[in-house]
């Protein structure tokens, strides 16, 4: 990844040079930063971590991100773009309790994020009023804006992205036979989370449970009425479950149990709607969602303000 990097701003270097642009790299933005914090405790402060997308966890830190992102064009019928981001640095070490079995005592298993690490890489591509990506990618929020609210309760600003592939509608389209008074906004996307390693590494294995190699389902389809009028509401849900995996279970730092949980490509296609015939809940993995609503007023001067609210409920309940 870091020869990629190179290659990409050995491009726009020479692009420059030569006064001519190569079509892939039209509109590319390249981006880097530097930062530096201090804690008097092992964890970065809520209001530090928070909304970071997973990029900020211990209390002392020294990390540098570079990244190339090339945005579709909304105004093209067809259109791609993609990007990468890449960290690291240095990060202090946080001490996580861990049971040893062999010596039937506990310790101090210290651990710090990677010295480096990747955080996006995607490539998407728009036609029309349809999208389609693949990779990990950082996926705002629906209904709220992160850097103004405490965050969705669904699609968190506060983990790293997730790879898999998904599409949707490009932004919010116009519902047919409404004359533009409704809009509609959909998405589907499939991952597998990346955690594995982490949870290994963190977890206490003396008394719980700890599951790795889960897939994930994420789905969601919100109404919009015209934003062009001075009152707008949007209402909405979305959906995100788990399945698959193996979970360890543990007891007094013994394996109590393995469940292999394996999946089928018609559980994928399943879980979108995960009732299974004569059962009152949810049996088919781990569903967790909310009815979304959002009400926008504009006011004199352009400004304008917004209130949202979440019912988050989980499987059956749903």
């Amino acid at each position: 990844m870091k020869i990629y990097f190179l290659l990409i701003l050995m491009a726009v270097a020479v692009s420059e040079c030569f006064g001519s642009t190569p079509a892939a790299l039209r509109g590319l933005r390249l981006e880097a930063s530097v930062e530096a914090t201090a804690g008097s405790g092992e964890f970065a402060p809520l209001y530090m971590a928070s909304n970071r997308r997973g990029t900020l966890s211990s209390a002392d830190n020294v990390v540098l991100s570079a990244g190339a992102v090339r945005p579709m064009e909304c105004d093209r019928r067809l259109s791609y773009g993609y990007g990468v981001e890449l960290w690291g640095g240095y990060s202090s070490a946080v001490g996580y309790g861990r049971y040893d079995v062999s010596t039937e005592s506990w310790g101090m298993n210290r651990r710090r994020p990677p010295a480096l690490w990747l955080q996006q890489l995607y490539g998407e591509v728009k036609w029309r009023s349809l999208t389609a990506s693949a990779g990990m990618k950082h996926e705002g929020s629906p209904i709220v804006d992160d850097r103004l609210s405490g965050g969705d309760m669904i699609r968190s600003a506060n983990a790293r992205p997730i790879p898999g592939v998904r599409a949707g509608f490009a932004g919010f389209q116009p519902v047919p036979l409404t004359s533009g008074w409704l809009e509609i906004s959909g998405e589907l996307e499939y991952g597998r989370f990346a955690d594995d390693g982490w949870w290994r590494d963190h977890s206490a294995l003396y008394n719980g449970h700890v599951a790795q190699g889960e897939w994930m389902v994420y789905r969601r389809m919100h109404l919009r009425t015209d934003p062009g009028r001075p009152l707008t509401v949007t209402l909405g849900v979305q959906c995100a479950s788990q399945i698959g995996g193996t979970t360890t279970y543990y007891r007094d730092g013994e394996i109590a149990k393995v469940e292999h949980r394996g999946h089928k490509v018609a559980d994928f296609i399943k879980i979108l709607a995960p009732v299974e015939k004569g059962a009152e809940d949810y049996v088919l993995g781990n569903t967790l969602g909310t009815w979304d609503l959002k009400a926008t007023a504009v006011v004199r001067g352009g400004w304008s303000l917004s209130g949202y609210f979440q019912w988050i409920w989980e499987d059956g309940s749903g």
